[in-house]
This record gives C-alpha cells, sequence and structure tokens, in this order.
C-alpha cells in the first residue's frame, strides 16, 4: 500500500526535513519514505519531479544480497556470490534501521495491540537545494497480509 500526501508549501525556504511516525510493523523494510521537493522558482507541474527516498545508501542488518558489476543481485546461494561485493542497497528505509526492533508476529491481532508496541520511526535529510514546498510518499510492503503495518501520527518538519 502507499499514502502520498498532498503539497506542503511553506512560507520560508527550507533546505532539510524530518519525517517522524508511529507505527506498528513486523519487518524493519516494511514502512519506507520517499520525498518531492519543489525547488525555489519551480513553477510547472509538480508530478514531473521524481520521488527521491530517505536514506537512499539503506542496508538492512543482517543483509546477505549482493550486488555484481552487472548490478545483478546475489544471495548466499548463487553462484556468482562473494563477500567482497557491495551490500544491496535498500533506500527508503528510516534511520538507524538497525536498531529498530520490530513487533513479534507471534501474535498479529491488531485488537490487542498494547500502547507500549507503538514504534516512533524517523526519516531526516538535511542540506538540500533550497525548496518552498514538498509531499511525501509512504510505501508499506509486507509478503504476509496479516502482516500489514499500521501507522498512527506523522509529523513533518522542515528546516532552514
Amino acid at each position: 500500500a502507499k499514502w502520498t500526501s498532498k503539497l506542503f508549501v511553506f512560507e520560508n525556504e527550507c533546505d532539510g526535513l524530518e519525517v517522524k511516525l508511529s507505527s506498528i510493523f513486523y519487518n524493519n523494510d516494511d514502512i519506507k519514505m520517499y520525498y518531492r521537493p519543489r525547488n525555489i522558482g519551480f513553477d510547472a507541474d509538480i508530478t514531473s519531479i521524481p520521488w527521491v527516498p530517505f536514506n537512499p545508501n539503506g542496508v538492512l542488518i543482517n543483509e546477505e544480497r549482493r550486488v555484481t558489476e552487472d548490478n545483478v543481485v546475489v544471495g548466499p546461494a548463487d553462484p556468482d556470490y562473494d563477500q567482497t561485493l557491495p551490500l544491496y542497497k535498500t533506500p527508503g528505509l528510516p534511520n538507524d534501521v538497525d536498531l529498530i526492533n520490530p513487533r513479534s508476529s507471534d501474535n498479529v491481532d491488531p485488537n490487542i495491540i498494547r500502547s507500549d508496541e507503538w514504534q516512533s520511526l524517523t526519516w531526516s535529510v538535511q542540506d538540500l537545494a533550497k525548496f518552498d514546498a514538498v509531499a511525501i510518499k509512504i510505501v508499506m510492503t509486507t509478503d504476509n497480509p496479516a502482516q500489514a503495518p499500521l501507522i498512527d501520527d506523522l509529523q513533518l518538519v522542515a528546516s532552514e
């Protein structure tokens, strides 16, 4: 599933973003975040600007997939697998993804989620080209529909 925000227009020029949300998720890569900044003086349709992932060089903890020189993703069972190859990158992951502990999938009943199981995730980026508006896109993925991520609160902070 994905959610796309409206275009947030700011009174002042900005060069950084921080997005926080409260969520329930079962894998560290279940929720990815993207942004679409409108640079100062841009007057064309905002949909012509591509989505940019937060943390474009993010790598999951215990990631074993590697990328060959031909941009082919290989796993430990593949004959071309070599531990000296660069790790597979997953753009859009939250900050400090290696410190996040997802909710246990032992019981996925949404009716018994305790308040202490909600986690705050943060995505941030600084030193961007000056912009005066931005849109946010959240992409939620899972292999099991019973483990779909839940999102409650979203906070967007643009910095000058």
